[in-house]
């Protein structure tokens, strides 16, 4: 049987041998990868472009609907009501005029109800 200090002085060997390992690991990918640049050279920056091409073509788009709910697919169509939305939607004008209305319906409302009960 062991006692506790034979125990923990393998346990430290052990850790010893397991970090040296993963340093030789971490080397070998190293230089694994070092080889393979100097063989290929800039041959990677055709998978980089590659890959960069595919995630454009994801993220394009092709097809929208516009306010009606009719589906648009003609790209400078997209185009505009693509940015129609986005007019609409951060322009103060339309924000106020929205705003405007429901204050004014809701004063007709009261008004006419205060109207009626006189």
């Amino acid at each position: 049987m062991l006692c506790k200090a034979e125990i923990l002085c393998k346990a430290k060997d052990i850790t010893m041998k397991y970090n040296m390992l993963c340093k030789a690991e971490s080397e070998f990918y190293r230089n694994k990868a070092m080889m393979a640049w100097y063989k290929d050279g800039d041959d990677n920056t055709k998978l980089f472009h590659s890959s960069t091409r595919i995630n454009q073509s994801k993220s394009l788009i092709t097809q929208i609907h516009n306010d009606e709910g009719v589906l648009i697919t003609d790209y400078q169509q997209v185009q505009v009501v693509a940015i129609e939305f986005y007019k609409k939607l951060f322009s103060v004008q339309d924000s106020v005029g929205k705003i405007y209305g429901k204050f004014v319906h809701k004063y007709e409302q009261r008004h006419t109800t205060h109207s009626k009960c006189i």
